[in-house]
């Protein structure tokens, strides 16, 4: 064996001369300790330093090197866990244990010495390593067992049900869904490359089948019992009961629930359509005013008039009047109702009806009234009728706009009006206001002359809260002015205000003298003393500004007709005698109708601003028990409001019948109700929109006769 030694060891070859010396042996070079990585050196910048024992370079030196190729890379990476691996696991074998049970269990670990962040960060560092060379997608799939991702995908779906209620929320339809699918790949197609978190197509359309099924059972929705009047209704018990829970719910649900129930005209695109909701007058989280709040009972395709209304709200009353009577119980308990009928002022005039007189109709127009149906009706019957907040708004509002836009037209001033009103609300190709002349007219253009462009609520608050601005911006000054240049016209003009002056002052001051104050209650009435009360201040306060404008118009007046007065000679005495006085009376004239149109602004403006604020207290007041002293004034402000209508524009009152109710009876229905902001149709109104939408989707377009709107939306009714 020693021979044998010997001769291996003097076969060893000796270094190679190069250049006539030699080269220098592998023992020669110099060495250097195995580097430690830090964060300022790199394992490539190391490794071309110096060269290292193959078994001293760690994998990410290995893999950062540029001296060896990738085949190469990929062995000695292999190589060198192989060896690591079988290290830990020979140390995991000592104790029993596995690598995976203990990085887990690092992972779990709460507290101690921030030992559970290791055990995050050794797996977060797999992820990211792997993912660096495969991607996210196939990371996961080799990473995370199929039954975790699994679990981890169905963790992520919403419910069934929240899916198919987003869908129908949002408008999407089954094209679009599908495309949806198609295009984010989250379908339930089968693919290995979809994730699938939404239903598909066919999926979606079954569960709503089912979900309306149900829907339709539970509410009991079928077609309107009459076979004349084409549309659909819901039984109104479980309506109830499901307001009920919601109340409940929230912890808002008393013994006694008051709902509201209203009817309105035309909620979709056309005429000869009604609908009938339904809505609670206590809502947990949104107002009774909200769009959201009403559920609508009945929806047919019948005209606006008293025998089809009738023939629709038969079964409504049967309905009512049986959970007046029984009540309702919600899971064992028992809940009283009372019910509120809003209605709108068209609607209310067709259901009232006269005694021994069935074709008698209230509300026609102009001479053709017959009466107020408050003003003339029994008191105590009509108890539980309110006032609609929002129409009554809206049509005053309206008729006001139109009595602007008349006067505008007068001075020659229509075209700037439209500007001025065009810069609130939505943007609108044509004019607010337009004047439509009948065939052959040739009288002068008057109020029926005159057509407002319907618009919403907010828009009529935009107005409404801007109104001195419009009012100012379309009567200008010097407009006016021309418009009283006649002598003549002006001073009858100041003639009669000065006359709607004294008629004021007598009026508080007949009221003074008296000193009482009738409260109107509508069922009764009650008197109070004006003195030392608070609506005796506000009469009194009134009477002091009429007799300070008297004689502010007064003296003005009789400054300007002074001189004309002074002048007053025969004008055949000399043709410049009669130049002379047509030259002062030019510029007497002058200053006249400068007066007229600066007093003609001052009460024409009052007229709105003093609509402004009665709106604002019909919209938002809501009284106290103990504030019928605040109604009183309210009731003093109204009728000068309407005494001011009278003097401007006559007896049409400048509104109509909106504006003679605000002013003789609103005060009276605050006394009953403390406010109309409760009893409103704004909530219903605004559930016109989405009606709408969903009636365009739902109608063929192209048929003709009734259109089919009822049996699109409730296919399964038929």
């Amino acid at each position: 064996m020693l021979r044998i030694y010997r001769t291996i060891a003097g076969k060893r070859r000796r270094p190679a001369k190069r250049n006539g010396k030699p080269a220098k042996s592998r023992e020669s070079l110099p060495k250097c300790s195995t580097p430690i990585s830090s964060p300022s050196t790199s394992p490539s910048t190391a490794s071309n330093s110096c060269s290292f024992p193959e078994d001293s370079l760690s994998v990410s030196d290995i893999s950062g090197s540029s001296t060896y190729a990738p085949a190469t890379k990929k062995r000695k990476i292999r190589r060198k866990v192989e060896t690591v691996r079988g290290s830990v696991d020979t140390v995991c074998a000592n104790f029993g244990e596995s690598l995976g049970d203990m990085i887990a269990q690092c992972c779990l670990f709460k507290r101690q010495n921030d030992f559970d962040l290791d055990g995050k960060k050794i797996i977060s560092d797999v992820f990211v390593q792997v993912e660096k060379e495969h991607g996210v997608r196939k990371t996961f799939e080799e990473l995370i067992p199929e039954e975790l991702w699994e679990k981890r995908v169905e963790d992520m779906c919403a419910p069934d049900w929240m899916l198919l209620l987003c869908k129908l929320e949002c408008k999407i339809s089954d094209d679009g869904w599908q495309m949806l699918l198609n295009r984010t790949k989250l379908g339930k197609s089968g693919s290995s490359s979809d994730t699938p978190i939404l239903l598909t197509k066919n999926s979606m359309k079954a569960l709503r089948a089912m979900v309306f099924e149900k829907v339709q059972h539970m509410l009991e929705i079928k077609c309107i019992e009459d076979p004349d009047i084409p549309g659909f209704q819901v039984a109104m018990e479980p309506v109830v009961v499901c307001m009920a829970r919601e109340l409940r719910l929230h912890g808002q649900l008393e013994e006694e629930i008051e709902l509201s129930l209203k009817l309105d005209g035309r909620p979709f695109f056309s005429r000869n359509q009604v609908i009938i909701g339904i809505v609670p007058t206590e809502t947990p989280f949104l107002s009774n005013q909200s769009c959201k709040s009403v559920c609508p009972l009945v929806i047919a395709n019948c005209k606006e008039d008293r025998e089809s209304l009738k023939k629709l709200i038969k079964n409504v009353n049967i309905q009512k009047d049986a959970l007046k009577r029984n009540g309702i119980t919600v899971d064992g308990r028992k809940q009283t109702l009372r019910f509120k009928v809003i209605l709108d002022l068209k609607a209310l005039y067709l259901l009232l009806v006269k005694l021994n007189e069935a074709n008698f109709r209230l509300g026609k127009r102009g001479v053709e009234v017959e009466c107020c149906f408050l003003c003339k009706a029994l008191r105590e019957d009509l108890s539980s009728i309110n006032l609609c907040a929002l129409h009554c708004e809206l049509r005053n509002t309206e008729q006001l706009l139109a009595s602007l836009g008349l006067m505008a037209y007068k001075v020659g001033f229509l075209d700037d009006c439209n500007e001025e009103l065009s810069k609130y609300g939505p943007e609108n190709f044509n004019d607010r206001i337009a004047v439509k002349l009948k065939e052959g007219q040739e009288t002068a253009v008057e109020k029926h002359n005159i057509q407002v462009s319907s618009f919403s609520g907010c828009t009529e608050r935009e107005f409404l809260s801007n109104i001195e601005s419009i009012v100012r911006n379309s009567l200008p000054h010097e407009k006016l002015k021309v418009y009283y240049a006649d002598p003549e016209i002006a001073k009858l003009a100041l003639l009669n205000k000065v006359t709607f002056c004294n008629e004021r002052i007598k009026y508080y001051q007949d009221m003074t003298a008296s000193d009482k104050f009738i409260r109107d209650f509508g069922s009764r009435e009650e008197t109070i003393t004006l003195t030392g009360s608070e609506v005796g201040k506000e009469v009194q306060c009134r009477l002091e500004d009429w007799q300070s404008k008297l004689q502010e118009i007064e003296q003005r007046f009789l400054e300007l007709t002074a001189v004309c007065s002074s002048l007053v000679t025969c004008t055949s005495k000399g043709k410049k005698r009669g130049t002379k006085k047509q030259k002062m009376s030019n510029d007497e004239s002058s200053q006249l109708s400068d007066y007229v149109a600066e007093v003609f602004y001052h009460f024409f403006s009052k007229v709105y601003s003093g609509w402004k604020d009665i709106a604002e207290i019909v919209r938002s007041r809501v009284f106290k028990e103990d504030e019928q002293h605040l109604i009183d004034i309210f009731d003093i402000q109204c009728k000068e409001w309407g005494f001011l209508l009278r003097e401007m524009f006559g007896g049409q009152l400048g509104t109509g019948d909106y504006g003679h109710l605000t002013i003789e009876h609103v005060s009276m229905l605050l006394r009953n109700f403390l406010s109309l902001k409760e009893y409103s149709n704004q909530g219903f109104e605004a559930t016109h929109s989405i009606q709408r939408q969903l009636y365009s989707k739902a109608t063929s377009h192209d048929r003709h006769g009734y259109t089919s709107s009822n049996k699109f939306i409730f296919p399964s009714c038929d």
